[in-house]
């Protein structure tokens, strides 16, 4: 039998439309907090040894504002501090509490708990790395004597009469980048792969960007891989810049949805 929290945001009983749910942990683990999306005080709703965070909401559907995006990284972010905790994807709305203990907690428990075992003192580690434009053009034109050429006499000239070479220089520079960003993205993970049980790489190309990937690493290697980090910036540093974010909950590994 399902236990809850004392009513969900009494204030608002007979206004609210539904339970928004940021995840799912072990319910000995699990404690409200305090502010979540739109402003609703964070609660959870137990099943056994399960539990869900969830706040009220007055839709069936959320737009995905910056604001309540953040939000909803934060209260993972802060369940991450307890424990174990399984990332719901962001706007997952529940009609209520009996649909959510129903279709999710119950109906999906087995599931909910191999997950937590398995990803149990894991975290997600985002690394993202960018070329720095005016240094990466230097280093091309300066190694690549088609494209210094054609850079000269694009330079000068009509532009419809130098229309043709322009294009020619724009795919150049474009290949010779992309070539560049593999071999720099392929080295960067051969260092960091070791300290990981898992890697996700986004392969979407975005200009200028060398890599995005999320790394699933133990708690226990969390120096190692700052350590690494550290190197890898410092040996690129004025070349590549990079962004690192976490530890977060795994949403790049276990993102859930609710049963459609």
């Amino acid at each position: 039998m399902a236990a809850h929290d004392p009513p969900l945001a009494t204030a608002d009983a007979g206004t609210s439309t539904g339970l928004y749910c940021y995840g799912v942990m072990w319910a000995h683990a699990a404690s409200g907090q305090p502010e979540g999306v739109a402003g609703a005080h964070v609660e959870t709703v137990h099943a056994g040894d399960l539990a869900a965070l969830v706040s009220p909401v007055h839709t069936t559907k959320l737009r995905a504002r910056r604001a309540d995006l953040l939000k909803h990284l934060d209260v993972l972010s802060e369940a991450l501090s307890e424990g174990v905790v399984l990332p719901f994807r962001f706007g997952t709305i529940f009609a209520g509490e009996d649909d959510l203990v129903g279709t999710l907690l119950e109906a999906r428990g087995d599931e909910l708990r191999g997950l937590l075992r398995e990803f149990d003192g894991l975290v997600e580690l985002n690394v993202k790395a960018f070329f720095r434009e005016d240094v990466m053009l230097a280093e091309i034109v300066r190694e690549s004597p088609r494209i210094a050429r054609l850079r000269k006499e694009t330079a000068q000239g009509p532009a419809a009469a130098t229309y043709g070479r322009r294009v020619e220089l724009g795919e150049l520079v474009a290949a010779e980048v992309a070539a560049r960003s593999a071999v720099e993205a392929d080295q960067i993970i051969r260092r960091l792969r070791p300290l990981a049980r898992n890697v996700d790489v986004d392969t979407e190309r975005v200009e200028q960007q060398v890599l995005r990937a999320a790394f699933l690493v133990e708690r226990g290697r969390l120096e190692s891989f700052d350590a690494e980090m550290d190197a890898l910036a410092r040996e690129r540093e004025g070349r590549i810049d990079f962004k690192y974010l976490g530890p977060l909950p795994p949403h790049s590994f276990v993102a859930l949805e609710a049963a459609r």
